[in-house]
């Protein structure tokens, strides 16, 4: 999704929370007085209470000349697990000095599940700085500098967005799954009234608290909210699907002023119920007809309204089963691109617009011939030089499409142009060398993991062969996957012993099946096509770093059973291996996806 696209979502989200606050203060503005500085209940809400380290703050540590005069939280439980939590706060002054910024907490136990947070004032973008913790609390600090902070006896309203993953769970023993959250802003002020609204995700019933539909439902009003209140709600529901979900994405910018985007989604379901169908973003701006959805067997069935993708399954995916599928689109380079001093500026969105929070991402822009990158405004994972083009990737883990932005691309897009400029001839000749240089060094010549897509497969009869052989190759990293999920499941005892080894005989044998196959096909395609021997030599190489890597990793597990390795060089250890294994399981993807486009 692009920028500006994204840019829009969240300008919409804004708005919204305004547009709710605006409504709340009109009635309560008039009504509410300053509370004391204290540790008061909030009526009419079960559940509320007061952390115990309270009174251990007092006037020294915070201005307690601020005051909330209302609070809205709502808190949005989106279709695959990603809770979005929107805060309205109209934060008052009754101090004798300009209040330079408004503190808060986020407990401890839901940190480590924050990707995303944003602070707004009065529509304002702010930042938000640490400040102070505590052994169950985390400080942050809205900072009211960049609008000349909060004058005595006024009110700013204050809008906090946070997002979060890995909160919502399956409920033991059941089919239902839950979200235990807080539900106020946990502050060192007192709140004169405060709202708290749930949404529940598309085809959801709570069981707990109360009979709750998907939509909006108002939870309950409290007023005089005392400092450092914490209560929390634990929403327990049907019908809420939950998946992980892992993203390889590639935008080519052809020769012909198009973007060419490929996606490879490998989506596990871990929720209660089969997954059948998934929706997600994709940019606005896509050309009509240029979308195409399908799996290793051919197209799935779907359709967009605008930027939201539908996509059927061909079959439901179980409980703690993978799917893959591929998305491919094309949409106007000049809708993302602009000139700026004789150079070609690229904006783009990297990370897809699930509802959800992806575990891993990886995005791969391609340059097009013979056109020379000059900057970006991120550090990338990697570059280098394939089919004369220089790709460079990006690599993103636990993130939403709010947390990431835009990545601004600068490059020249026929280094021969600078040369015809005189203005840029001193900075072409030393940028152009620099480039080169540091490319050369840093980022060797790699093997290339795409098929230019210029030559159509000359033989017919390889066709089916290479469906089969893209189609057994991706089932097998499914179930290697999957393997390794069960075996991660077992020693922590999640799976029964019996259910462990029939799933794994079970895969074990399918595995062997799809590798005949595999080992037939390459026999066809190896002689026939030298580019097909070069890529299928790569997924070889890929896959012994992978078993490699996997076989470290669990001689490591045993080590660290017997005690025979320290923690630090665990940990070390631990992720320089699963490292090795994701790249590699991506340098598998790469391939395999652009050899099953050759079949579509």
């Amino acid at each position: 999704m692009s920028g500006k696209n994204s840019k829009a979502l969240l300008l919409i989200t804004l708005m919204l929370c305004i547009t709710l606050a605006v409504y709340y203060s009109a009635a309560m503005l008039a009504n509410a007085q300053q509370p004391t500085y204290t540790s008061g209940s909030c009526q009419n809400a079960s559940g509320s209470g007061v952390l115990p380290y309270q009174r251990e703050m007092g006037p020294s540590d915070v201005n307690v000349t601020l005051f909330n005069r209302y609070a809205i939280r709502t808190i949005y439980i989106g279709d695959y697990g990603l809770v979005t939590v929107n805060d309205t706060l109209l934060v008052a002054n009754n101090g004798t000095a300009t209040a330079s910024s408004w503190i808060f907490y986020l407990a401890a136990d839901v940190y480590p599940n924050l990707r995303y947070l944003a602070a707004y004032g009065n529509g304002t973008n702010l930042n938000v700085i640490g400040a102070p913790s505590f052994s169950s609390l985390v400080g942050m600090k809205v900072d009211f500098t960049s609008i000349g902070g909060l004058p005595i006896n006024s009110s700013l309203l204050v809008t906090l967005i946070q997002q979060f993953s890995g909160l919502v769970s399956l409920e033991p023993g059941s089919q239902y799954v839950g979200l235990l959250f807080y539900k106020y802003v946990i502050s060192p002020y007192s709140t004169a009234s405060y709202n708290i609204t749930v949404s529940l995700p598309s085809g959801a019933q709570t069981l707990e608290p109360v009979n709750m539909t998907a939509g909006t439902v108002n939870s309950f009003n409290c007023t005089r909210l005392g400092s450092f209140s914490n209560g929390k709600y634990d929403y327990i529901f049907s019908g809420g699907p939950l998946i992980e979900v892992s993203v390889i994405r590639r935008a080519e910018i052809t020769v012909d002023g198009y973007i060419y985007t490929t996606e490879t989604h490998r989506v596990r379901n871990i929720g209660p119920a089969n997954l059948t169908s998934i929706h997600f973003l994709v940019p606005l701006s896509i050309l009509p007809d240029s979308l195409t959805v399908g799996d290793s067997s051919g197209k799935l069935s779907s359709g967009n309204n605008g930027l939201i993708v539908s996509a059927s399954f061909r079959y439901g995916v179980a409980p703690n089963w993978t799917y893959t599928y591929y998305v491919s689109y094309k949409t106007a380079l000049d809708d993302y691109r602009v000139s700026q001093n004789g150079l070609s500026v690229l904006r783009l969105q990297p990370v897809t617009g699930y509802n959800g929070s992806a575990t891993f991402e990886q995005f791969s822009l391609v340059l097009p011939p013979h056109a020379q990158l000059i900057s970006t405004n991120q550090s990338f994972e990697n570059a280098g030089i394939q089919d004369n083009k220089i790709v460079v990737t990006y690599t993103f883990r636990n993130v939403t499409f709010l947390n990431v932005g835009s990545i601004e691309f600068k490059y020249i897009e026929d280094i021969a142009q600078v040369f015809q400029r005189p203005i840029l001839i001193s900075f072409g000749v030393f940028a152009v060398g620099f480039i080169y240089i540091v490319t050369r060094k840093l980022f060797p010549r790699t093997v290339p993991v795409s098929i230019a897509r210029e030559e159509e497969v000359k033989a017919r009869g390889l066709t089916a062969t290479l469906k089969e052989f893209s189609s057994n190759y991706e089932e097998k990293t499914a179930l290697t996957l999957e393997m390794e999920k069960l075996m991660e499941d077992r020693r922590k005892g999640r799976i029964s012993k019996r259910a462990y080894l029939e799933q794994i005989e079970h895969n074990r044998r399918r595995i062997a099946s799809l590798t005949n196959g595999i080992n037939e096909a390459k026999k066809k395609l190896v002689p026939a096509n030298r580019r097909y021997a070069t890529l299928i030599r790569q997924l070889e190489t890929y896959e012994e770093e992978r078993e490699n890597a996997r076989a470290s990793l669990e001689n490591l597990e045993l080590r660290r059973r017997q005690g025979k390795v320290s923690g630090d060089v665990y940990n070390r250890l631990k992720y320089e291996n699963t490292r090795k294994i994701e790249k590699a399981t991506s340098g598998i993807d790469s391939i395999v996806v652009q050899l099953r486009q050759e079949t579509l």
